[in-house]
């Protein structure tokens, strides 16, 4: 969706690189959870960055988790994390439209979620040390907005915003 509205508001010479970035930076997102960023957001490790368990969706089957998914399987429960992250890449895609080219931006975003989005994922709904202060985020304001906000000026500042 966010892709499309992206798409419609760049100039018409623009939009299908616009909405091809989206789309295609959700699909290596989704590898990139699937292969490292769901082990570095959720596995124990120490308070700043999970561990390897989960590498490759290892040890992450039909079963329950005590920790993470008592109700669930670690399955299931991989996936809704997985969609917040690419609902974060996809909300990053719109501070750049029309601005950066389609390769240079998906190894971008491929860095992004190992370097940026999956620390913070651990910090805040894994066991890092913002869950361990208290901090309660149901939502995804703290890891997604913040972090693909946060990154997306940034990002807009160092290419230029206009």
């Amino acid at each position: 969706g966010l892709s499309l509205f992206y798409g419609g508001l760049v100039q018409s010479k623009n939009a299908l690189n616009t909405v091809m970035q989206s789309m295609v930076a959700i699909v290596i997102v989704t590898f990139i959870w699937i292969m490292i960023g769901f082990s570095l957001s959720f596995d124990g490790g120490n308070q700043w960055i999970g561990g390897l368990k989960f590498l490759g969706l290892h040890h992450v089957g039909f079963e329950t988790s005590k920790t993470l998914s008592p109700h669930i399987p670690l399955s299931l429960f991989m996936l809704l994390p997985m969609m917040f992250c690419t609902s974060a890449v996809s909300i990053l895609s719109g501070s750049i439209a029309e601005k950066m080219r389609f390769i240079p931006y998906l190894i971008f975003v491929s860095l992004w979620v190992l370097l940026i989005y999956s620390p913070v994922a651990h910090w805040v709904w894994g066991s890092g040390w913002i869950s361990k202060i208290g901090a309660i985020d149901y939502a995804g304001g703290t890891v997604v907005h913040i972090t693909s906000g946060v990154s997306g000026l940034v990002l807009g500042i160092m290419i230029g915003i206009g």
